[in-house]
C-alpha cells in the first residue's frame, strides 16, 4: 500500500534533517547530548562546538584547524576553517576593543583561502580604523544542540 502524502512529509523534512547534523556528531563520537558546546574533553583548550565546526577529533589534544589572527596593511585578519558539511551552525566574526563588550564585526571582505572538498579556509578581514587594539572572535551557534 502506497501513500502519497508520506513522500511530500519526506520531501518536506529532508531540509530539516542537517539541522541535526551536530547531535549526531556528539552522539557519534561518545559525548552526550546534553554536554555543553563550550565543554572541552580533550583539554585542548578548543569546545566541543568548534570541534565540530573545524572538523576537529574531541577526543584528540590538538590545535592543528585552530582560527588565527594577523594583519594586512590597516587590516586585522581572521583565518578559520570550517568543515563543509556544517550546515547547522551559524557563523559570525565579532570584534571588541576591550575585551568586555563584543559587536558583529565589520568585515570588509571574505575570501576562501583554501578547500580540499571537505574543509574550506576563510580569510576574513576587518579595518582597525585608527583603533589603538582590536580583538577579534568567530562566533559559533548551532542551530540544535
Amino acid at each position: 500500500f502506497f501513500n502519497p502524502s508520506y513522500q511530500t512529509y519526506a520531501v518536506q523534512l529532508k531540509p530539516l534533517a542537517s539541522k541535526f547534523r551536530y547531535r549526531q556528531w556528539k552522539q557519534a563520537k561518545g559525548i552526550a547530548e546534553a554536554t555543553a558546546a563550550g565543554a572541552d574533553p580533550d583539554g585542548d583548550g578548543i569546545g566541543i562546538l568548534e570541534e565540530y565546526a573545524f572538523g576537529m577529533d574531541p577526543a584528540a589534544a590538538s590545535v592543528t584547524g585552530r582560527p588565527f589572527i594577523g594583519t594586512e596593511g590597516a587590516d586585522l585578519t581572521l583565518t578559520y576553517q570550517l568543515e563543509r558539511t556544517r550546515t547547522d551552525l551559524i557563523v559570525g566574526i565579532e570584534e571588541s576593543t576591550d575585551l568586555i563588550t563584543w559587536d558583529p564585526a565589520t568585515v570588509s571582505s571574505t575570501a576562501t583561502v583554501s578547500d580540499n572538498g571537505s574543509i574550506r579556509t576563510y580569510k576574513a578581514k576587518v579595518p582597525l580604523n585608527g583603533a589603538d587594539k582590536k580583538f577579534l572572535r568567530l562566533k559559533l551557534t548551532a542551530l540544535t544542540n
